[in-house]
């Protein structure tokens, strides 16, 4: 074999080989960027067992490679009914929902760590009405209570992600202190007429949140993830409360909620738009509270059908 075959074999070895090398490394860069650009768009959607569907949506963006942001919006319900302290003549009907934005303005991604600026806003509303009835008198009531929170917090997340479909991410944000919104308008009718109402801000102690972000591709090419979060929420506030008296007084509420929400889906294979695929799964959520100034507890819990689209 002559100098310029042999120096055409080089070339062509080395030319394989280069690309062979190339190719490993922008797959392996792929995969890198996969694992720090790991937030997927989510459009999802839940129904309880009043047939009520409530949003979950989570819509990620990138300022350049390292820079980012994301918004979410969440929603819940909970309707409930029951006695009035354990009167046999009575019932008070309650519903309360619980809607919660998130907006990430600025995360800095890095290897497989991100950290930012986290602002929540949640808005609980509570709407509450029914009757007692004391001998021959019937006292009914209506009670609207609104409360906002914002809470500004640090953010950060760490990923232990193999690829981009495999692997979890743990996610904290926890916020020193919070400002509450208050506005609530109590109205007694029938044998008592009166109304109470208070309006005013205040500050609540440090909160947080923690979440587990799941994610599972079988041999078969199914995808399935599982999201946990739980939030540590105290929220302190004065409301105007009536008495045996039939008169209201202002009370303080020092009242601590601690929220789980647990959700399981899996991503269909057949493509529908842009990229996006079908999601089905189940979520369950639940509340727990209490009142330390009274002692007096409470808890909801619900399970709901999600289904969406996700990327």
């Amino acid at each position: 074999m002559n100098n310029k075959k042999i120096k055409v074999l080089k070339s062509l070895f080395f030319s394989f080989g280069l690309c062979a090398v190339t190719d490993a490394i922008a797959a392996e860069l792929d995969q890198e960027r996969d694992r720090i650009n790991s937030d997927r768009a989510v459009y999802d959607f839940s129904v309880d067992d009043n047939s009520d569907i409530h949003p979950d949506i989570f819509v990620p963006f990138s300022y350049n490679n390292s820079v980012g942001g994301a918004f979410s919006f969440h929603s819940t319900a909970d309707i409930d009914s029951g006695k009035v302290l354990g009167i046999t003549d009575s019932n008070k009907e309650t519903e309360i929902n619980y809607d919660t934005i998130h907006i990430y303005p600025a995360l800095w991604k890095k290897q497989n760590t991100v950290m930012g600026i986290d602002i929540e806003i949640l808005d609980i509303s509570k709407a509450q009405s029914g009757y007692w009835t004391q001998g021959a008198s019937t006292f009914n009531f209506t009670n609207d209570l609104d409360i906002q929170v914002i809470k500004p917090a640090f953010y950060y997340q760490i990923n232990k992600l193999k690829d981009k479909d495999n692997g979890f991410i743990y996610k904290m944000a926890i916020s020193p202190i919070s400002n509450l919104s208050v506005s609530q308008a109590t109205t007694f009718t029938g044998a008592l007429n009166a109304s109470g109402s208070a309006d005013g801000d205040a500050e609540s102690s440090l909160s947080f949140w923690l979440g587990l972000d799941g994610r599972f591709k079988s041999e078969g090419g199914t995808q399935s993830y599982l999201d946990v979060r739980y939030e540590y929420l105290p929220l302190k506030y004065t409301l105007d409360v009536l008495q045996g008296s039939g008169s209201f007084v202002n009370e303080e509420f020092d009242v601590l909620e601690h929220i789980v929400k647990i959700t399981y889906k899996v991503k269909l294979g057949k493509e529908l738009v842009a990229g996006y695929k079908p999601t089905l799964g189940v979520s369950y959520e639940y509340t727990d509270g209490e009142n330390k100034n009274s002692g007096d507890t409470y808890d909801t819990d619900a399970i709901l059908f999600v289904f969406g689209l996700e990327e």
